[in-house]
């Protein structure tokens, strides 16, 4: 008998209500464990759950766990010693060393004090909601388990410690950009840069933003204190790419010497002689002018006018990372995934101190997985023989590895008779709606902000929105470049450092075209929007497949007949949360047709760490997500920019601030069951 709540949830999957995968799991979790997420701890309840030892009765040496806990880094950091409690309990002292206002101090000292004396249930013995813990516990719980598969330490306050200055940093940012208005005069202006400083000086003094605050004080003290800060900015010249731009804008338009002639006479503000007039005609008439021809071309441009947003700007720099990281929508069935979701930020660095990649037997294992192209469990068996092992070791690893595998559906739209449909505009509101919607993003610092990607019928003509630019087809790819990963080094590799192309561990799958076009029955409906809108390894898709009842022996015909009817192809691969590849692009692009979109695709995939995303070759078009170490996006991004420059591609690339998935329930949305068929979202 199935409770009331989950007979929503599962109503919510079959008519398919346009609500985020996030949600859908999550309901389905709270309605199949049939326990509520608790709001904050209960160690009691914990500890009689799992048979633990009260943390008051264990005796601790701090020297001990200077690693695990990152207490040098730490002092460097707030450049004094961290204060301890020492004749308090483990939780009081590891309280008193927690940054001031964070709001989880009891929960997180809790969680800690249980990790550091190595008195926690292990990975298979936890629940998806944890008696006694609240989420945040229980994530931290699960990632510092994970950490020990890899044999990674995560330091864990120095860790918290620098999420909570980056967070103030940002809320002091915030009150920069709101209190420095047009009419703010100097004076008002330092005031402001000089409480910031003393309030970062209290939590970070070594911080680098300290000395670069100190030189915009002294560079505004030089001014006028009564004067209007607009007035005393420092005018600009304009930068290489906006003088590029220019140059490439007259290269089209000037044509004879009059128009030079008259260009000149109305830009030139230093030398009007014959000498320079003939240097800038010979620089705009070039194809390809050089770095130092664009330079001086700077020197009889105009002078950008002062703004208010440039200060901002080198303010705001101060303050916050070179690179931002996506914020994706996390679709675990597991502690750290959607039953976290109001910590995310926070459990985000923590996962960033951890690579599954470091972990070679699973990556071996996935390579033998990914030999075929079908749903199934491995066996300690194979796992005895793949990796050379002991019967033993190997039932020890296959509880290892069911534990960080995931496994990436790819549905086969043009057996169905479907298609993509990437969308981009310019505003986020109104938002581009339809039943066919399976993707949302928000962009940052891009002209675009916001993409949506649909699912509909091929002969769709889409909606009536010319002026947004968009993209359609079905030839479907994934590609995952592990061969990029130094294990040696525990870091990424830049693409070009590795010439070959497609080694052993280059994960790469198509699903480009299909001899006969299906119609799924509803219950192979049902499966696929399961496993569309999840990554989960085989336990727990079977797991999810149950909860929305379809018993096993149903769901093991089905899957079959899905594989047999090549509706689905299956990549298994090393959870992507933990791979530190955090920053995500979105890339659109569509060709004149001189070089073929399958050309361009081989150099995104080569470029890119992890792409997934389909193409056309009718009308030369391709989407992708791709997803890279921060460290290297802006590069990465310039080198594909460049290949799609030469190539007379337009394109569009922008930075992913957010996302939002509606896998679970798009066919459903887009299914008429009474015909048999996919209806058009956009009618």
């Amino acid at each position: 008998m199935m409770s009331p709540r989950a007979t929503i949830s599962i109503d919510w999957l079959q008519k398919g209500r346009l609500i985020d995968d996030a949600v859908i799991i999550k309901r389905l979790i709270v309605d199949r464990t049939d326990e509520s997420v608790s709001e904050k701890i209960e160690p009691e309840l914990f500890e009689s759950k799992y048979d633990l030892k009260p943390l008051k009765e264990y005796e601790f040496d701090w020297t001990k766990h200077d690693v695990s806990l990152g207490l040098s880094s730490l002092r460097s950091i707030l450049n004094r010693p961290l204060y301890i409690q020492s004749d308090e309990p483990i939780v009081k002292k590891l309280e008193s060393m927690i940054p001031r206002g964070f709001e989880h101090t009891r929960s997180f000292a809790y969680t800690i004090g249980r990790i550091i004396t190595k008195d926690v249930p292990s990975l298979q013995e936890m629940d998806l909601i944890t008696p006694g813990l609240d989420p945040l516990s229980a994530a931290i719980i699960t990632i510092n388990n994970l950490a020990e598969i890899t044999g990674e330490s995560i330091k864990w306050l120095l860790v918290l410690w620098q999420f909570h200055i980056n967070k103030v940093k940002t809320e002091l940012l915030s009150n920069i950009n709101e209190s420095l208005v047009g009419n703010s005069t100097v004076e008002e202006t330092i005031e402001l840069l000089k409480s910031i400083l003393e309030e970062l000086s209290q939590f970070s003094p070594s911080d680098p933003a300290i000395w670069n605050l100190r030189s915009q004080i002294i560079l505004l003290e030089s001014h006028d204190k009564t004067k209007l800060l607009l007035e005393v900015l420092p005018k600009l010249d304009l930068t290489i790419d906006e003088i590029r731009d220019y140059h490439r804008e007259k290269h089209q338009l000037l044509e004879t010497a009059d128009d030079f002639k008259k260009e000149y006479n109305r830009i030139a503000t230093q030398d009007s002689s014959r000498a320079t007039f003939n240097k800038f005609s010979e620089i705009i008439e070039k194809e390809n002018p050089t770095e130092t021809d664009l330079k001086l071309l700077a020197t009889i441009l105009p002078k950008k006018a002062p703004t208010l947003d440039y200060f901002k700007s080198r303010v705001s720099e101060m303050f916050q990372p070179a690179a931002t990281r996506s914020k994706w929508m996390i679709v675990g069935v597991r502690p750290d995934g959607v039953l976290v979701d109001d910590f995310n930020d926070l459990i985000d660095v923590f996962k960033e101190r951890i690579n599954f990649l470091n972990y070679q037997d699973l990556i071996d294992i996935c390579r033998y997985l990914n030999t075929g192209n079908e749903l199934r469990r491995i066996t300690a068996e194979e796992i005895e023989n793949a990796l050379q092992i002991s019967k033993r070791g190997s039932f020890r690893h296959l509880a290892k590895i069911e534990q960080i595998i995931n496994t990436t559906t790819i549905v086969n739209l043009q057996a169905m008779g479907l298609k993509f449909r990437y969308v981009v505009a310019k505003k986020r509101r109104p938002l581009l709606k339809s039943d066919g919607l399976v993707e949302k993003v928000h962009f940052t610092g891009n002209l675009y902000q916001i993409g949506t990607l649909h699912v509909e019928p091929e002969k769709s003509e889409g909606p009536d929105k010319q002026e947004m630019l968009q993209v359609t087809g079905n030839s479907l790819f994934f590609s995952y470049r592990l061969d990029l990963y130094n294990q040696d080094k525990k870091k990424w590799r830049y693409p070009e450092e590795l010439k070959s192309h497609r080694l052993m561990n280059w994960m790469f799958r198509e699903v480009t075209s299909s001899s006969e076009k299906v119609i799924p029955t509803q219950r192979e409906i049902d499966v696929m929007s399961v496993l569309w809108g999840s990554h989960e390894y085989w336990h727990k898709m079977k797991w999810l497949l149950d909860s929305i009842k379809i018993p096993k022996r149903t769901s093991d015909y089905i899957l079959k007949h899905l594989s047999q009817k090549r509706l689905i192809s299956v990549i298994h691969h090393p959870i992507m949360d933990y791979c530190g590849i955090p920053n995500g692009y979105h890339i659109l692009a569509r060709g004149d047709g001189k070089k073929s979109v399958t050309d361009i695709l081989k150099d995104i995939t080569r470029f890119s760490n992890y792409a997934q995303g389909f193409y056309n070759q009718d009308t030369n078009e391709l989407f992708s997500t791709i997803r890279m170490p921060i460290e290297y996006g802006e590069v990465i991004i310039g080198e594909i920019a460049d290949i799609l420059e030469k190539n007379n591609f337009e394109y569009m690339i922008a930075n992913i601030e957010r996302q939002w998935t509606y896998y679970h329930t798009v066919l459903q949305r887009i299914y008429d069951e009474s015909d048999c068929r996919f209806v058009d979202p956009w009618k």
